[in-house]
């Protein structure tokens, strides 16, 4: 049985495979370019002639949230500014100010804990016709480091006493404690005099509530760990034995 023969292959159609091959991985490369400086790309019309000038000059994390301000200031033909916020290359706010000059201030929920990188970019706008141009080419970017310090805080927050008639007999308290800051989860953890702790059940940010026994001259003492045990330890939060 003989099989037909196929036709062989155009040379129009073997050069379009071989395009579509070469197209498929130079994609990639472009993309990887520094998009402050996007290759073969000039600013033209208007955004020409615009400037921008900026500062960070508040950055702060406390309390789980995180601030960030500064000033701008633009010229030539610019009429605006277009202002990022990027934190460890996630975006986390974008606003557009209309003006000369002006300030920016912004405030978010923030957990992460170590160094992080706060990045603002900021990029002149222009008013061609009925539209707001963003001149992206124009822009450029300023970077801060922020060592955001994650340790846990420790208070206790009352006890509850029952002492022996002889005081010199001791005490039973019942307290409770409470605690702010550190990565989940917490554990709490209650002593005597800044030892023999013991770990006491509890939800996974508190409060917990745990029976300590002293005498008279020691203190109750409470502490919280994070990363369900394993990780940073809170100062001591005390109190006197019997007090109030």
């Amino acid at each position: 049985m003989h099989r037909p023969l196929l036709p062989a292959p155009s040379p129009l159609l073997a050069l379009a495979v071989l395009a579509a091959w070469l197209g498929a991985f130079a994609y990639p490369l472009l993309a990887g370019e520094n998009a402050e400086s996007p290759p073969g790309r000039q600013a033209s019309g208007k955004c020409a002639g615009a400037e921008v000038t900026f500062d960070i000059l508040d950055l702060a994390s406390q309390a789980e949230t995180l601030t960030t301000g500064g000033s701008w200031k633009v010229g030539g033909t610019a009429d605006g500014v277009l202002l990022e916020v990027r934190v460890n290359s996630n975006r986390f706010h974008a606003e557009l100010q209309r003006g000369a000059a002006g300030r920016y201030a912004y405030e978010t929920d923030f957990r992460s804990c170590g160094l992080q990188v706060v990045r603002v970019f900021a990029s002149p706008t222009v008013r061609e016709g009925d539209r707001e141009v963003e001149c992206l080419t124009r822009g450029h970017s300023v970077a801060k480091k922020l060592d955001v310090d994650c340790t846990p805080s420790a208070k206790i927050l009352r006890c509850t006493w029952e002492c022996a008639d002889d005081r010199s007999a001791g005490c039973a308290g019942t307290c409770t404690g409470a605690a702010e800051g550190g990565e989940p989860t917490l554990v709490g953890l209650w002593g005597v005099n800044d030892a023999d702790y013991a770990t006491v059940a509890g939800p996974a940010y508190g409060p917990w509530t745990a029976v300590v026994r002293c005498k008279p001259g020691e203190k109750v003492t409470f502490r919280v760990r994070d990363h369900a045990g394993t990780g940073e330890v809170s100062p001591v939060a005390e109190k006197p034995c019997g007090a109030d």
